[in-house]
Formats: structure tokens, sequence, C-alpha cells
């Protein structure tokens, strides 16, 4: 299990933390503040966001190391092993910016889709990527392929939950 803690570095306890079977004693695997909320997980790393920076680090542990430097705030979180992806904006203020950086040439992240309401919720599948945002009378489901492409409308709907499998989309 992984997690973040986003207590003051003082604390010795700001960073990103994993617990084991069978003991689930905590271990900090990098120390990190301000850490936020969001974390993603692939085979082999764990990515989250220090401040405005998106950061990796080993799933052993280990020094962290800035992906991409000065982005507006991050959120929603997600990785497989060829990319991350995550949500950027103003503190949101509207359009939010749904983003992709490979792995492979960490040079530049690409813009996939801009998301004029929200994001709420930020799933993937193999191929697609799976985002909310507010509609009248409740939330909009979206899609847009994680090499980029145009996004379209899956569901519209007075719905709270999204989940995502490769059969399809799950709404509570």
């Amino acid at each position: 299990v992984y997690w973040t803690e986003s207590a003051t570095e003082s604390s010795g306890r700001a960073g990103v933390w994993r617990a084991t079977a069978p003991g689930w004693v905590g271990e900090r695997l990098a120390a990190a503040s301000p850490v936020g909320v969001w974390l993603a997980v692939n085979s082999s790393h764990l990515f989250f966001a220090e401040g405005h920076w998106l950061m990796a680090v080993a799933k052993q542990g280990g020094t962290p190391r800035r992906l991409i430097d000065n982005q507006t705030e991050i959120a929603e979180i997600v990785a497989d092993d060829t990319a991350v992806y995550w949500v950027s904006s103003k503190r949101w203020v509207p359009p939010s910016l749904l983003k992709r950086l490979s792995l492979d040439d960490k040079a530049t992240a690409s813009l996939l889709a801009e998301i004029p309401k929200g994001p709420y919720t930020l799933l993937q599948t193999k191929a697609q990527l799976y985002f909310s945002q507010d509609s009248r009378p409740g939330r909009i489901v979206m899609a847009v392929p994680k090499q980029g492409g145009e996004a379209t409308v899956v569901t519209d709907g007075d719905w709270g939950l999204m989940a995502v499998a490769e059969d399809g989309v799950y709404l509570l």
C-alpha cells in the first residue's frame, strides 16, 4: 500500500510512504514537502505532486526526481509504464488541462485535452483516459485516447462515483 503524507517536514512524516504485509509498518520512501494528495503507481515508480512539480521515485525508495517544473496546480495523476498523465489547473479556474509526459522522452509534456469544468476524476484503461466534469443536471464522462486525439462523451447524467475497467465505465 502506498500513500502520501502532507505533514510538515519538521515532523519527519512528509513524503511518500508504503506499508507491506505481514506487519503493515509504514516506511517513508521519499521525503518531500509539501506533497499533494495525488499519487499514481506503475510497475516501477510512484508519481506525485510536490508543490507545482511532477515528481517520481522508485518503488523501493530513493531520491525523488522532478519530471516537470513550473506547472500550475497538479491534480488527478494516473500512470502506466509508458507515460504519466495528470490534470493541470490554476486553482480550479477553468479550463483545466489534461497532459501526458512520455517516460521515454521526458523533455516536453503534451496537451491531450482542455477540460472546461472540472475534472473530478481521472481514470485509465490500456488505451483510454476517462475524466468527469460538471454538466447539467449532473456530470459528464469523457474519454480521450492516451496517445492524443479528440475527447468524446461517454455518458451524461446524475451520478456520484465512477470506475472503469477494460469492459466499460461503471457509475454509481
